[in-house]
Formats: C-alpha cells, structure tokens, sequence
C-alpha cells in the first residue's frame, strides 16, 4: 500500500512558489530550479563556476501574472527578452563583490539543492586560474630571459642552451641510438 506523504507534497508543491529575497536592500522573487529538470541540468552542465551561477540567476527570477499564478520570467517570451536588462539596471549595480547577478544566482543554487555542486565548480575554477596564471609566469620568465630551464613534461632543456649545440646533441643521440 503507497502512503501518500502530506509532508513532502508540500514541500515538493513550495518549489512551485517564489521565496521573496533582499539582497543588499533590493527585493526578489526567486524560484527553485528544483521542478524543472532541464534548467536543473544546464546549470549542472555550464562549463564554469560563473556560467553556472549566471544561470542560475537568469532563470529563477519570477513574478506573479494577473490571475496570481506564479511564473518564471524566463519561461515568458516577452519578459525573457528583458532579462539581461534587468541586471544592467543602474540601481543593482552596487560596488559590491560578489555582484548583484551573482548573489541572486548563489540564492537561487541554495534553494535549488545546488550549493555543494556549485562550490566544487568554483575551486576547480580557482585551480585551472592557477594553473593558467602559473604557466603565463613562466612563459614571462623565459621571454625575459630570467628561467633556467625549459620543462618539456617528462625533461627538461637549459633555457640559455644554442640551438646549434642542442643540434649537436640531437646528431648524437640519432648515433648512439
């Protein structure tokens, strides 16, 4: 026998509905990703931390229509056109970090189950930034003429070596071999 669940039907049925938000004294109506499994999935599949976030904010904005139905604003043809618009408002752009856009998103991932997921993504963020900022500095060195050696992964080479002697070396082990 299925015993139906007054409790979660409640709960799964206040996802349907807009949870009001101020952020930095601003209000919004936001709704959960958590109905909506393709929304859900292409938050899940954005290629960075800030994608995902974006995301996320541009598709829980909602309102409620003339006859009080809840609605998401992106669902709206009209109204999704307005969108980027909204977050270009002079009045949301505070000197704050995170930005408006990003503190609404995070809100929406909170009440979309994501928070967990989208944390992963920001410090796999954070280490290709890295890893990016680290080999931009070694190329710096060696266009300045400042490193020792050349890392070719599995060897490395003396920076200062002449192509000349590095041919020499090469015709040498062409023999040896």
């Amino acid at each position: 026998m299925n015993i139906f669940d007054v409790g979660n039907y409640i709960a799964e049925q206040a996802q349907t509905l807009p949870q009001a938000h101020i952020v930095e004294g601003i209000p919004f109506d936001l709704l959960s990703l958590g109905l909506d499994e393709d929304l859900l999935e292409k938050v899940k599949a954005g290629e960075s931390y800030k994608d995902m976030v974006f995301l996320a904010a541009d598709s829980g904005l909602a309102y409620y229509d003339a006859s009080g139905d809840a609605c998401r604003v992106a669902d709206n043809k009209h109204l999704s056109k307005r969108i980027k618009g909204i977050w270009e408002k002079e009045e949301l752009h505070l000197d704050t970090e995170p930005c408006m856009k990003e503190r609404v998103g995070l809100i929406v991932c909170e009440i979309s189950g994501l928070t967990e997921l989208i944390e992963e993504q920001r410090g796999l963020d954070a280490e290709l930034k890295k890893e990016k900022d680290d080999r931009a500095a070694e190329a710096k060195k060696h266009l300045k003429g400042e490193d020792e050696n050349l890392d070719f992964g599995d060897h490395s080479v003396p920076a200062t070596i002449d192509v000349d002697e590095l041919n020499k070396t090469a015709d040498e082990y062409r023999i040896s071999a």
